[in-house]
């Protein structure tokens, strides 16, 4: 092979190194420089800093540290890469030997012990570089070398003593942490090493908890979610003292969407006991996606008397049962919920609204009521038989009578149970003095109408009831019971009546006739003048 000389100068190295990349790092006691070559031609020379470093001071690190060059002058450790002057990260002291150990900073330094000669004890340190922690420090006497060899770290004594460190596992390193309470770096070595580090932030929760540091706890409890049930830190802040930091966890557990029912009542019921509206607005009325039970929303803000809020969520999430009823139970607003139940998007959503609340809706709006429920019974697909509603006007006859009165004119093939209502309450209206001559009318016209379809035996027996003379006589004529109709002639004297009964139908029923006679013959009747 051919030898190329490509650099020559004079002064005292004291490392070298060659990374990856194959350049070569060169440290002196003044300087460091790093040569890279970029063809045949002389190697690119970079000068990276102005501090040196001593004999064995100097090493090259592992994919830990990605391969950097790292020197040792005093009270620092410089790290270099091939075009960068590194990091300084500073370390009072005077370093002896350095090492490179498993991702690891090895350092050997003279003690500083005044009552102690300063070249009879040493100090060893090791530092997790990956962790960023002390995972050792002892002491030695004076230190001849550093070995990385099989695996493990020896330490040489100048006596030609040998010393074997051996590392601990990461279990085992862990356990110590916790004992000094250095939770942070045991969490940290934890993650590193792929290992489940959620029980270490749990622990560490609990020390701060114990510690009376709420609000660093809760911080921690919030890092578990997901994997510490939840009711083992709600139990730690149910104190009212402790309300905030209950209210940021659960807060925490709705945005992760893992939050059920009891932590929305429990959440809602926290900004409640905080009279905190602006917070309670902003979790309901978010626009992002819904990360809590509605229906359990509705229930505690309307506990909470917060009705307005309970309304935009029954609204905005057509939770159309609970609207109305807060509508009409909490804000009495009966105009709105019945606009609101007016404009539900299926038949079946309005019956069964009317259901539950038509009662109270017809109470107080018995008009708009009277005229909603007729629209409702005038759909055009599968509209709803008109006698469910007939038991919402109980004490609102008026408006019942204007109710079936449109249905009929506009269903003429409703059923008997509509028709016999209709007249029931044209009888009952016929008793008062001011409208008896109105409903008689109505009664006698819908008795005469062949399309009406009442009950016949049940008008008969209303007809008797409320003693209405003209609907009886109707009735028992279409029913060919003329002997009844001659009775009730006679019992109100009305003898044209009779004398008119008898000429239309004494021929198809003779015994009119002879009942004639016999009442005349008797003295019962008076001449009545026959044409």
């Amino acid at each position: 092979s051919v030898r190329k000389q490509w650099y020559q100068r004079r002064v005292r190295v004291t490392g070298l190194a060659f990374n990856k990349e194959v350049a070569l790092f060169v440290a002196t006691e003044t300087a460091v420089h790093s040569y890279k070559r970029v063809s045949d031609s002389t190697p690119l020379q970079t000068f990276l800093s102005s501090d040196g470093c001593g004999l064995g001071l100097s090493l090259l690190t592992d994919h830990h540290q990605y391969h950097q060059f790292l020197i040792a002058p005093k009270n620092k450790f410089l790290f270099f890469t091939v075009d960068d002057p590194g990091n300084n990260l500073p370390m009072d002291g005077t370093r002896s030997h350095i090492a490179w150990y498993r991702g690891c900073l090895v350092s050997v330094s003279f003690a500083r012990r005044t009552m102690l000669k300063q070249d009879s004890i040493c100090d060893l340190t090791i530092y997790d570089m990956s962790n960023k922690f002390i995972g050792f420090t002892g002491t030695f006497p004076p230190v001849k070398a550093l070995l990385v060899e099989w695996g493990s770290l020896f330490v040489i004594g100048k006596n030609n003593e040998i010393y074997k460190l051996n590392e601990k596992g990461i279990q085992e390193k862990i356990d110590i942490l916790k004992r000094k309470c250095l939770y942070d770096d045991a969490i940290q070595l934890a993650k590193n090493n792929q290992d489940d580090h959620m029980n270490l932030i749990k622990a560490h929760g609990d020390h701060l908890a114990s510690k009376g540091d709420h609000d660093g706890a809760i911080s921690k409890y919030i890092g578990t979610i997901g994997h510490v049930e939840p009711s083992y830190v709600i139990r730690k802040f149910l104190d009212a003292r402790r309300i905030h930091n209950l209210t940021q966890y659960l807060e925490a557990l709705h945005e992760a969407n893992v939050a059920n029912q009891d932590h929305t009542t429990l959440l809602l019921n926290c900004y409640t006991k905080l009279k905190n509206v602006q917070k309670l607005e902003q979790f309901i009325r978010s626009e992002g996606e819904l990360n809590f039970d509605v229906e359990t929303a509705i229930k505690v803000c309307r506990q909470a008397t917060y009705f307005d809020d309970a309304a935009y969520l029954a609204k905005k999430f057509n939770q159309y049962d609970w609207y109305v009823h807060i509508q009409i139970e909490d804000k009495q607003d009966y105009r709105t919920a019945l606009d609101y139940i007016n404009e539900l998007p299926s038949l079946e959503k309005k019956k069964e609204n009317v259901k539950n609340f038509g009662k109270q809706l017809m109470d107080h709006l018995p008009e708009d009521m009277t005229e909603f429920l007729i629209q409702l019974c005038g759909e055009t697909e599968d509209p709803p038989p008109p006698e469910e509603f007939i038991p919402l006007f109980v004490n609102r006859n008026d408006c019942l009578i204007l109710f079936l009165e449109a249905i009929v004119a506009e269903q003429p093939e409703s059923s008997s149970q509509v028709y016999n209502a209709l007249l029931e309450l044209y009888l009952r209206d016929s008793q008062k003095e001011e409208c008896r001559e109105q409903r008689t009318e109505q009664v006698v016209e819908m008795l005469q109408n062949d399309n009406a379809r009442y009950d016949p035996d049940h008008a008969l027996l209303l007809m008797q009831l409320y003693r209405l003379q003209p609907g009886i006589v109707i009735l028992c004529e279409k029913r060919g019971l003329y002997q009844h109709v001659l009775d009730c002639y006679c019992e109100n004297n009305e003898y044209k009546s009779i004398m008119d009964l008898c000429w239309r139908r004494g021929a198809e029923e003779a015994s009119l006739w002879y009942k004639l006679s016999g009442i005349l013959q008797c003295g019962r009747t008076r001449r009545v003048e026959v044409t």
